[in-house]
């Protein structure tokens, strides 16, 4: 049943055009930002001045590739995949790194989720209300923390303006509706404005959907094959054999169990704009519940008897859906003041602070409870010495208080402080040349409950080498960095069966620092009718700390331990633009993209787990007057390279396409779009995700709707 939240969000959109003049409203002639910091820089420049491996989606891209949540909305881009748990929880993957090392940041801090702690758990920020995403990877996310060692992904709104709006009252509201195959309905809606010094801004969004609808069964055949060879009990062979084909055929109804979303949000915004600076506060609140496909908790039989005299939904005997209840409140403030005189440039300051809970139900019961308040303070100092020396100094803290309670809780309550200071300095040698500088230490401290505290140091450098030539569309980059992690509380204490995933998982409090050197180069063409990125990349670990399977059960689960190994990840990601000839007006883009990783156990030469396969992608996007369209098609090789006790994954083509009209209403705009999905209906299993073999993804879906601008 849809939200009545849904409709009553809408209701502003309608009544806007009565509440302003025409001049307030137009859509094109919006002042927009003349400052942007992009992730990773002290102060706005160039794409072609920026040595580091970014990837930025904004505007129609972003609306094209929207997904359910952030993870499966970048899981196109280059080096990027997603740990894909269904359509509820999804987090970025980056070059074959995920969870802790992948830092999911909002306006450059703290999210305050739980989402890096395991890949069931939400990432709580939705791409509806996003004004854009960027993906930084390489040594400038040192600046970030020893946590995004493989990458940061910065979800950017424009809740704290740094400049002013321009108008009294603007923004955008959008409609979506989905066919049959996730039967989606979903809605979002921003609006600001700015009266005299003062911006203002509030947003919102909810979104509802069903049991995705699959190709064929939801458990893949080599997952059934497995299962088939446990079978012991030969004088029920027969019978057995018989419910496998039972439930080979409701599998074969095609929709997957218990994927079904609600999802809300809103937050609202105050910044100050003063001639030398801005103050920023904005808040905002989440909600979403969502089942996780395969997760099932075990219960006596008494206790599944109560549960479907309750009602609930019918299940195999003993065992119960999985489903996450979240809550989230964040508050974030930011600030600048801009000196402009003598050495120091600019002092920034930014806070947040998140109040996070989820609950794990099994069934009506609440299993486990998990709650998380955390906080986050920067303050950065830059300067500028004529135009030869640019850099500046910081100083980052963070505070965590986990708390985990109930049956499954197989993390411990744990508290950490983890305080650093970082510098990063440019060198311009020459007009063509910059020499990049950068180092960071902190100290980790986690304090599980009844255990012994652990403390860490961590430090990390990295240097890089840019060069532009003038005006030239062309530039290259090499960079080299050392950095530290400290382990979680997860990888040091976890013990117990962890439901949702469906794993028993064990820490180990003995492991030490997670080390790595890492080197990349890149090539860049950022101007001209053919334009494409290249960057290679390797990097070599030092106790890589890797969840790795046992090859025995513990409680019926598959055990995962925490192990300290040595590892090397490498690999290369491409992608190219070609502007084709133009025919009576039509324009002709052509795009193509690739990614390659491979990871190993450097002790043993064998393949790490969950690493996704080779990606290859071909689109043409086209446009006319107001009328555009494209079509890309995603080629996902098999991954046979696996690590032991993992299965291999079959490869698929995922081809998408979309359409949309934009018409312009003199003072407001609307731009109608339709888009389909795996177009093909194919079975696609994501190898980075443990619900690989129990969870495919939809199949072939449409949607369409409407964004209004105003």
């Amino acid at each position: 049943m849809k939200s009545a939240a849904f409709y009553l969000l809408l209701i502003p959109v309608f009544l806007s055009p009565l509440l302003t003049t025409a001049e307030e409203h137009s859509h094109k002639e919006a002042t927009p930002p003349t400052t942007i910091l992009i992730t990773g820089s002290l102060s706005p420049q160039g794409m072609a001045r920026i040595g580091k491996p970014l990837s930025s989606v904004s505007g129609k891209k972003l609306s094209q590739a929207t997904e359910a949540s952030i993870g499966d909305t970048l899981s196109r881009l280059p080096g990027v995949s997603s740990s894909s748990f269904g359509p509820g929880a999804s987090r970025p993957i980056l070059r074959g790194l995920g969870k802790e090392r992948v830092r999911v940041i909002e306006n450059g801090l703290e999210n305050g989720d739980a989402s890096a702690s395991s890949d069931d758990h939400a990432v709580t920020l939705d791409p509806l209300t996003t004004e854009r995403i960027e993906i930084l990877r390489g040594p400038s996310t040192l600046m970030y923390g020893s946590q995004a060692i493989g990458g940061v992904v910065n979800v950017i709104d424009e809740s704290i303006q740094e400049e002013r709006v321009g108008k009294a009252f603007t923004g955008k509201a959008t409609f979506t509706g989905g066919d049959e195959a996730s039967d989606e309905l979903s809605g979002g809606a921003v609006l600001q404005g700015e009266a005299g010094p003062i911006n203002w801004y509030a947003s919102g969004f909810v979104k509802d959907t069903n049991d995705i609808r699959i190709p064929g069964s939801a458990e893949s055949s080599l997952l059934h094959e497995q299962e088939e060879e446990h079978e012991h009990h030969e004088d029920e062979e027969e019978h057995e054999e018989e419910e496998h084909h039972e439930d080979e055929e409701e599998n074969q109804t095609g929709r997957l169990e218990n994927s079904d979303t609600e999802s809300y949000g809103f937050k609202t915004g105050l910044s100050h704009v003063f001639e030398n600076g801005f103050f920023g506060l904005a808040v905002r609140h989440n909600g979403s519940e969502y089942g996780i496909p395969g997760g099932h908790a075990h219960h006596h039989e008494e206790e599944e008897h109560e549960h479907e005299e309750e009602g609930d939904h019918e299940h195999e005997e003993g065992e119960t859906p999985v489903r996450i209840d979240m809550e989230q409140t964040r508050v974030e403030t930011r600030g600048a003041v801009h000196l402009h005189e003598g050495f120091l440039d600019t002092a920034r300051f930014g806070f947040s602070y998140s109040d996070y809970e989820h609950k794990e139900l099994e069934g009506s019961e609440v299993g486990t409870t998990y709650k998380r308040d955390s906080l986050e303070t920067r303050v950065l100092l830059t300067h500028h010495h004529t135009d030869m020396l640019e850099g500046g100094v910081g100083f980052q803290l963070n505070y965590d208080d986990f708390s985990v309670k109930g049956d499954e809780a197989f993390v411990p309550s744990n508290e950490t402080l983890l305080p650093a200071l970082f510098v990063i300095e440019d060198f311009a040698i020459n007009n063509d040349w910059v020499w990049q500088l950068g180092g960071r230490y902190e100290h980790a401290n986690i304090n599980p409950e009844f255990m012994s505290s652990k403390s860490f140091d961590a430090i990390s450098a990295s240097t890089g080498l840019i060069w532009k030539p003038g005006e030239s569309p062309y530039s290259a980059a090499a960079n080299l960095s050392y950095s530290e992690r400290a382990p979680n509380a997860a990888e040091l204490f976890a013990e117990g069966a962890h439901i949702a995933s469906q794993i028993y998982e064990r820490g180990d409090s003995s492991l030490d620092t997670e080390s790595s050197v890492s080197g990349e180069i890149i090539f860049r063409k950022h101007k001209g009718s053919v334009r494409g990125s290249f960057t290679g990349f390797i990097q070599e670990f030092d106790n890589y700390i890797n969840l790795q399977p046992q090859g025995v059960e513990i409680e019926e689960f598959p055990l995962f331990a925490y192990q300290g190994i040595n590892a090397r990840f490498w690999g290369f990601e491409s992608e190219l633009k070609v502007d084709l000839p133009s025919v009576a007006q039509h324009n002709f883009t052509l795009t193509s993209g690739i990614d390659y990783v491979r990871a190993q156990d450097t002790d043993t030469d064998r393949s790490l787990p969950r690493i996704t396969p080779v990606r290859t992608s071909v689109g043409l996007e086209h446009s006319y007057n107001e009328f555009a369209s494209y079509i890309e098609a995603q080629f996902v090789e098999p991954q046979t390279d696996v690590a032991e006790f993992e299965l291999v994954t079959s490869g698929y083509v995922l081809l998408r396409a979309g359409a949309s009209y934009t018409l312009p209403l003199d003072e407001y705009e609307v731009d109608f779009f339709i888009k389909g999905t795996n177009l093909f209906n194919e079975e696609a299993r994501v190898h980075t995700s443990f619900l690989k073999d129990q969870a495919p993804l939809r199949g072939r879906a449409f949607y369409t709707g409407f964004t209004f601008f105003f």
